[in-house]
């Protein structure tokens, strides 16, 4: 690809290589639920820490999972392996948001710079 817009659009016609994109962002999101307060205090951007609402950013991450969980368009799958772990990234992306969304996190826009 010549430029990132270039490799963007090439995911489109590769199934595989969207499968995977797919994968890489439900791992994104689980990272930045396991890693929320240390994110938090370093001032990292991330799918919680965008929002200055916990409760918008959560909303927001939960449908991230699912729209990263489910393919682009009817019956467009990638090869069976990929799909498969794709299916398992989902669910626990889905099931990290929801245990997230039962404990008391404090919010990105109250919390102060750390000291370092």
């Amino acid at each position: 690809a010549e430029s990132i817009e270039d490799g963007i659009r090439a995911t489109y016609g590769d199934r595989d290589v969207a499968t995977l994109l797919r994968m890489a962002m439900q791992c994104q999101i689980v990272d930045d639920v396991v890693d929320y307060r240390k994110d938090l205090k370093a001032r990292l951007p991330s799918f919680l820490t965008a929002c200055a609402s916990m409760y918008d950013a959560l909303a927001s991450t939960a449908q991230a999972a699912r729209t990263y969980g489910s393919p682009r368009r009817s019956g467009e799958r990638g090869a069976l392996p990929l799909e498969a772990a794709l299916n398992v990234l989902t669910a626990l992306a889905k099931v990290l948001v929801l245990a997230a969304s039962q404990r008391r996190y404090p919010c990105p826009a109250s919390t102060p710079a750390s000291s370092s």
